[in-house]
């Protein structure tokens, strides 16, 4: 008898997962990559300053690169339940809803959960990523019971 793999299994046939919170901090959790790109950010701050001969530029470029690098040395909670995916970072809750999302890809590291649409490199960029934080089994269930199951009736339908 063959084992149908989690994706193919039709979503009646399963029971719902356990809801999974994991916390990511890519200064703890991922030093090797995120501490090159806080040290990159900085350099590039300081020269914007140093070229510009102002302080007030380099201070606005710190603050620049501060804002958009937030991900990485801020904590941030991922919640992954029967609504969607919920971001916590500084108590401000964002909600994605499975429904919002177009397609995943598990990696070594974590999970990259798409937008839907068509997949592009605009769309790409707009994804989420979420390190395993040692969940990896428990994530890897609720994406696909949730996200896997719904693309696998949607393909079918399309066919």
């Amino acid at each position: 008898m063959t084992a149908l793999p989690t994706r193919d299994t039709p979503f009646y046939l399963l029971t719902p997962p356990q809801n999974v919170r994991v916390m990511n901090w890519a200064l703890r959790d991922d030093p090797w990559r995120a501490i090159p790109a806080v040290i990159l950010g900085l350099t590039a701050a300081i020269g914007a300053g140093v070229v510009s001969q102002n302080v007030w530029a380099g201070l606005l470029a710190s603050l620049a690169v501060a804002i958009s690098l937030w991900r990485t040395w801020l904590p941030i909670a991922y919640e992954f339940d029967p609504r969607g995916v919920t971001q916590i970072a500084l108590r401000r809750r964002r909600l994605i809803s499975w429904l919002a999302l177009g397609d995943y890809h598990f990696t070594p590291r974590g999970v990259l959960l798409y937008p839907r649409g068509e997949l592009n490199w605009w769309n790409a960029a707009a994804g989420l990523f979420v390190l395993w934080s040692g969940r990896q089994e428990a994530i890897v269930q609720i994406v696909e019971y949730y996200l896997g199951s719904r693309l696998l009736l949607e393909e079918s339908s399309r066919s």
